[in-house]
């Protein structure tokens, strides 16, 4: 009896956590003290001989650093307008929202770890980029003013801040959902 419990809890074990190997349901049915603090039983890594991280350590970080680019990014955000004084457009919040939620959802994805959470990211990741890039196109003057959703209040298509002459508020919001993208696809692929 207590041979078959232990061999469905391995069963179950193995189905719920896909990284756990049969080298290490053959520790399990040992069942010593000493095999129980393995790296295997851990998470840790692969297996016993391999010394490269497991893939999700790296998803986790790739995910990590989704997460700092993301905070970074809305930091960055909330300095420029709420002290350096920078107004705000119409488009510049749409962006906003895209990109705040980020925090809290990769955030949230990384204990424990769990990509499901790129879904979402994606989602906000892709609606943001669009509209950054709408933005980058509107000041450069490849979409006409008539388009234009900022008709009134604060343009859209001028730029209050540029860093060194050329990095402007829609190309570094293009450039960090890029970039966050990139990492987003990078996790996917782990």
């Amino acid at each position: 009896m207590t041979a078959r419990l232990l061999q469905a809890f391995q069963r179950r074990w193995i189905h719920a956590y896909p990284y756990h190997s049969q080298e290490n349901a053959v520790c399990c049915s040992r069942a010593s003290e000493s095999c129980r603090s393995t790296p295997l039983h851990l998470g840790l890594e692969k297996n016993m001989n391999d010394s490269t991280p497991k893939q999700s350590t790296v998803g986790w970080n790739l995910l990590f650093a989704a997460w700092v680019v993301a905070t970074g990014a809305t930091l960055a955000s909330l300095f420029l307008s709420e002290v350096v004084g920078i107004p705000v457009c119409t488009l510049c919040w749409y962006q906003r929202i895209a990109l705040y939620p980020q925090v809290v959802i990769l955030g949230l994805a990384l204990f424990p770890y769990d990509p499901k959470a790129l879904r979402p990211a994606a989602v906000l990741t892709g609606v943001g980029g669009a509209i950054a890039l709408f933005q980058l196109l509107l000041v450069a003057g490849i979409i006409p003013e008539s388009a234009q959703p900022c008709a009134q209040g604060i343009p859209c298509g001028k730029t209050f801040f540029s860093l060194f002459g050329f990095l402007n508020i829609p190309m570094m919001s293009l450039l960090t959902f890029t970039l966050i993208g990139f990492l987003l696809y990078f996790v996917w692929r782990k």
